[in-house]
């Protein structure tokens, strides 16, 4: 499942939200995905879940943090879930993981470039 709009969504389409309101739809998009994955019975492993800030040739300075956003991607369905973070915006962005218990079943699946 390919889902750049839960981070690159702050600021295109909710640029106009508070972080707090990004922050809202972006639990209920990911509880309309694991409901649509639980109602057409798909199990967890068979599912890889991208979350990135998108790739245009603008400047990334307006992305919301990993950090903002770790605790919302982390209750998704899918058990393997890739991030992705190859701009220098975000190659620190692995930090966040020394302070983030990932869940029981959930894999990080890292990408290369």
């Amino acid at each position: 499942m390919d889902c750049p709009d839960l981070a690159m969504g702050r600021h295109t389409r909710h640029a106009h939200l508070t972080d707090e309101e990004f922050c809202e739809v972006a639990a209920a998009n990911v509880e309309a995905l694991n409901l649509a994955l639980r109602l057409a019975n798909v199990p967890p492993e068979r599912v890889r879940y991208h979350v990135c800030w998108g790739n245009y040739a603008g400047p990334h300075h307006h992305d919301v943090p990993l950090a903002d956003v770790i605790d919302i991607v982390l209750t998704c369905k899918p058990k393997f879930i890739s991030i992705e973070a190859c701009n220098p915006g975000h190659a620190h962005e692995w930090e966040v993981f020394s302070g983030v218990k990932m869940p029981e079943g959930k894999v990080l699946m890292p990408g290369v470039i």
